[in-house]
């Protein structure tokens, strides 16, 4: 098997690939904002499958499974009120252990995956799904196309947005859609993370957008710019809400799961973790840290 080690950095852009506006500077060197639509990019190292074992996916995994499982079954819920119950051809990018996939096919969905992680792909089709080793567009033929593409916490990770999403429209039948959930720049978490950063402490910021990790955030959205993107290209959004970013049960687990890594010192970790669990029942009052969109196919 090929290995699609993908190694270096991103690059910033001239000119915010969203609405063509300038960047400032944020307050670290790594990361940059759009003056005009607050479209975020990060230049931060990309390792996958080349870890140097910062993170430990079976603590991850457990933290994050039922979060993952609800949130999943909310989407399927979503797509079917705007798509149909149908039958469709379905590709999830960053398949990851195929979670999201098994839960489409129980619907009906005939489902592909795509999953450049060596490891993830193994476990992934080890199971019977039919997983693509690869990364998005690169590694799927010209010609493919299905009824539904899906970025399960995936779009953020690409290297440049428009052009993903110039390829998506590429990928989709006619009257195809497109669903994508993304980290919100403008959620309560992020945003306490940035005001933490303003003061020195940097920590939750780095974390938020997954620097260390083999894939980090190379881009933060808010809902506005995400649908701007897709509508240059033709993507009409149809649907528009918000998901949950965190629960108690596994929150332990995720917090621990990166290792060498500050919050991983145990102490730190309780005390986050005894702060979200006293303030849980404000968490879904509060602006959501995780966006779900909707867009379909108009050319």
């Amino acid at each position: 098997m090929q290995d699609k080690t993908s190694l270096g950095t991103s690059t910033f852009a001239d000119v915010c690939p969203v609405c063509g506006g300038g960047f400032r500077s944020g307050s670290r060197a790594w990361y940059r904002r759009c003056s005009g639509c607050h479209f975020l990019t990060a230049d931060l190292q990309v390792t996958i499958n080349a870890d140097g074992g910062h993170v430990d996916e079976a603590e991850r995994e457990k933290g994050l499974a039922g979060l993952r499982e609800a949130n999943f079954a909310l989407i399927l819920d979503r797509m079917r009120a705007c798509l149909g119950d149908q039958p469709r051809s379905l590709l999830e990018v960053g398949c990851a252990p195929g979670w999201f996939m098994r839960a489409a096919k129980a619907r009906g969905y005939i489902v592909t995956g795509l999953e450049p992680d060596q490891q993830l792909y193994r476990r992934a089709s080890s199971t019977g799904l039919n997983i693509i080793y690869g990364y998005f567009p690169g590694d799927l033929a010209p010609d493919q196309t299905f009824d539904v593409i899906v970025f399960n916490d995936v779009f953020e990770h690409l290297p440049d947005p428009c052009a993903a999403m110039g390829s998506v429209a590429a990928h989709l039948n006619p009257g195809g859609a497109v669903v994508i959930n993304i980290p919100n720049s403008e959620g309560f978490f992020y945003r306490a993370a940035s005001m933490l950063d303003a003061i020195g402490i940097q920590g939750p910021l780095r974390r938020m957008w997954q620097a260390n990790y083999p894939s980090p955030h190379l881009s933060y959205f808010n809902p506005d710019s995400l649908a701007r993107l897709a509508a240059k290209h033709d993507l009409a959004e149809v649907h528009r809400s918000t998901l949950s970013s965190v629960r108690v049960s596994g929150l332990w687990q995720r917090l621990r799961h990166v290792r060498n890594l500050q919050p991983a010192n145990p102490v730190v970790c309780a005390g986050i973790w005894l702060g979200v669990a006293t303030a849980s029942p404000l968490i879904s009052l509060l602006p959501s840290d995780i966006s779900l969109l909707i867009f379909k196919k108009t050319k």
